[in-house]
């Protein structure tokens, strides 16, 4: 047999088995008497169920049940005082009492004769005493043994308590006589809602005892899995189906307290009623919802999300009702949830049906579990509507479902080492090939954080850079960039800054040549690719440095004329800066295209700072002094007055020269007097900036203004 059909043949005999225990032998008590005269075995458990006598608005005395006269023919004695006749158990309300029906508000006597045969006489025996919805008081023989509350024909003599127990007696005689006092304010229903059970003291308080280590045992068991579950989801909290389960474990666990033995009464005995009460229905209208939550995210596309809103609102608003309204009309809100509780579990076995028809993981199982939960839900509201006489066995249900979650639970962590071994190899796998093609790669390729530094770079930096990996991890790329000794040093800085925090912002790519310094201290031109990577973590900047590739194309130009107009973007300008002067390498060797480079860059800078967003040479100076520079650029870029200018670009080079032609649309200056205070003689405090013009007077053949000072005109002769 397999082992899944070994595993369900386990379960239904073990719930057949709970079912034929769990009730003790019925005996039917006619007109108030019960025979018992056949005899009883030493192990049986016996119902006080049947027809007692009742009599209404009245708590007799016990002596009202000694003086019984003999009647003739051998017939049982009949009491003195007589009353109607109820079924117990049963609530009281509706019993037609004098032409009326009575309501569960009021306060009865019920009376039961006991015909012992003579072998119990003198003999230990034991009542069970299950809970009441109000207050009661038992006298046997007319001594009194037992209490739960205070038995009151007023409210203010009235107090309820559930506190279920057992006594002992001995009787003197074959006859006994039960005499029960009920009195209900509280609940909405009066009388008598379990029977007493009858038996030897040794078998009473076995079947007590019993009772108790089960419940204590479904306690322990759903409060240990209702906080794994718990610890399941605080560990991984994207999967919300432990914390459902676990707080139905925990709601469900906390209801078996407050049902069958009522350990929790006893616990806290000075919780009022109502508060208990409360609680034992607040339990179960809340675990409603959640057991519906936790099915829905076991079957996501099964289960409506609208079903499960719906039933939290229910049970919100009901629980709402229990704890402001008091116990007589809340108790009203019953029979409704009960219906509710079958309809929805109804609903769940056609998920459940429909899980397996789409074949999802583990529905058979599930259900078959579900369905023993669903069948012990539904026997105990039989079970406390009185159609049945067992005992509260959901608990146990619960368990078995538990049992076969952790069925599951286990699938799906075998499942999931699985995946996880198998994941672990492809990534190792993945790791190699990724080693392989970026470690073996000629491209220096990096990641940055959100701040610009260095989280990865690989192997390849060292023969680009001369520089160690290892050793570059932590500090920002821009540290990287070569500075000029002679150049302003805020610009490549500035420049792949701009460019990281736009990354940043939109996303993206880019793509740029810059200037990097190697290990000593030679600048290095590599072309910069950047990209954003969205991380669990937070986002970070993936790139490469590569180096530039010649344009072979550019062997074959003999003469190449282009015009540009770029906005008053720093790095547009060093964009159009390198590709223009990259053209110049057919004539020049490096170190003097870089020259040419640096010389154009510092008109292209001029044209935008001074030029089109007049920034004036103190303006700057102050600006650069105060680590402002950028900010004061940023503000003139967005102020109206300066956004709409452009900066004018003409490149001309043939085989004998090359020209650049750089015009803005400012006021221009007096670039006389500024060429000569750049010959003169400065102080000893270094300039912060104002060596452009000198700097291009050195690298170009010519430098030409007009008369304005808005335009120049630069020409590098090759012969």
């Amino acid at each position: 047999m397999p082992a899944c059909h070994r595993f369900r043949t386990a379960f239904l005999i073990a719930l057949l088995f709970l079912f034929s225990c769990a009730a003790p032998e019925a005996r039917t008590a006619q007109s108030g008497v019960l025979d018992l005269r056949d005899g009883f075995s030493d192990g049986a458990l016996i119902r006080l169920s049947g027809s007692w006598e009742f009599f209404w608005k009245e708590l007799l005395e016990p002596g009202a049940t000694v003086e019984r006269p003999p009647t003739a023919g051998g017939a049982a004695p009949s009491p003195a005082t007589a009353g109607q006749f109820v079924s117990v158990p049963g609530a009281w309300n509706g019993t037609v009492v004098q032409g009326s029906p009575i309501d569960g508000i009021g306060f009865a006597s019920y009376r039961l004769r006991l015909l012992l045969p003579p072998e119990a006489v003198g003999r230990l025996l034991a009542l069970r005493i299950l809970h009441f919805d109000s207050a009661m008081r038992l006298f046997v023989d007319g001594r009194p043994l037992y209490t739960q509350g205070v038995v009151g024909p007023t409210v203010h003599e009235y107090s309820a308590r559930r506190r279920p127990g057992w006594v002992e007696f001995t009787p003197a005689s074959s006859e006994v006589v039960l005499l029960v006092h009920v009195a209900n304010y509280s609940h909405r229903n009066g009388g008598f809602p379990r029977p007493l059970v009858f038996g030897t003291a040794a078998t009473v308080q076995a079947f007590v005892e019993g009772n108790l280590i089960f419940e204590f045992l479904m306690f322990g068991a759903l409060f240990i899995m209702g906080v794994y579950h718990l610890v399941l989801f605080g560990l991984r909290r994207s999967d919300h189906s432990p914390l459902f389960f676990g707080l139905f474990c925990l709601l469900i666990g906390l209801r078996t307290l407050t049902t069958g033995e009522r350990q929790f009464h006893n616990w806290f005995e000075d919780l009022p009623w109502g508060a208990v009460l409360t609680l034992e229905y607040i339990t179960w209208f809340l675990a409603i919802p959640v057991f519906v939550a936790y099915v829905r995210r076991i079957f996501p596309r099964e289960l409506y999300t609208a079903i499960e809103t719906a039933l939290w609102i229910v049970a919100g608003l009901v629980s709402v009702l229990v704890l402001i309204l008091p116990a007589p009309t809340f108790t009203y809100v019953v029979q409704p949830i009960e219906i509710l509780t079958v309809l929805c579990g109804l609903y769940l076995t056609f998920v459940c049906g429909l899980a397996i028809v789409r074949r999802r993981s583990g529905s058979r199982l599930f259900l078959f579990c579900w369905l023993i939960l669903f069948v012990t839900i539904v026997q105990d509201i039989l079970y406390s509507r009185h159609y049945l006489q067992t005992a509260y066995i959901a608990p146990l249900g619960l368990f078995v479902f538990i049992f076969s979650q952790a069925v599951l639970l286990s699938r799906r962590f075998a499942g999931a080492f699985g995946r996880a071994e198998q994941l672990a190899r492809e990534l190792a796998d993945s790791e190699a090939r990724y080693r392989h093609l970026i470690e073996d790669a000629h491209d220096a390729v990096f990641s940055l954080n959100e701040s610009g530094q260095i989280l990865t770079i690989s192997r390849a930096v060292h023969a680009q850079l001369g520089y160690i990996p290892a050793r570059l991890v932590g500090r920002r790329l821009t540290d990287l960039v070569h500075v000029p000794p002679q150049s302003n040093n805020l610009f490549w800085q500035q420049m792949l800054e701009e460019r990281i925090q736009e990354i940043h912002r939109s996303g993206g790519r880019t793509e740029f040549a810059c200037d990097f310094q190697n290990n000593l201290g030679e600048p290095v031109e590599l072309l910069v690719r950047l990209q954003r990577v969205r991380q669990h973590n937070g986002d970070e900047i993936f790139g490469s440095l590569a180096a530039r590739t010649e344009d072979v194309l550019l062997r074959y130009c003999k003469e190449e004329a282009q015009r540009f107009e770029i906005t008053n973007n720093l790095t547009l300008s060093e964009m159009l800066n390198q590709r223009l002067t990259s053209r110049l390498l057919r004539y020049l060797d490096a170190e003097k295209m870089q020259e040419l480079r640096l010389g154009l860059r510092e008109i292209l800078i001029n044209a935008i700072e001074h030029g089109n967003l007049s920034i004036s040479f103190d303006e700057k100076t102050e600006a650069t002094r105060s680590g402002a520079l950028h900010r004061l650029i940023l503000e003139r870029q967005r102020d109206p007055r300066f956004a709409p200018r452009t900066v004018y670009v003409e490149f001309f080079m043939n085989e004998e020269r090359a020209e650049f032609l750089v015009r803005d649309q400012g006021s221009g200056f007096d670039h006389r007097s500024r060429s000569l205070a750049d010959e003169e003689p400065g102080d000893d405090e270094p300039l912060l900036h104002g060596r452009g013009i000198q700097m291009t007077r050195l690298y170009f053949d010519e430098v030409s203004y007009n008369e304005q000072g808005n335009e120049v005109r630069l020409i590098k002769r090759f012969a």
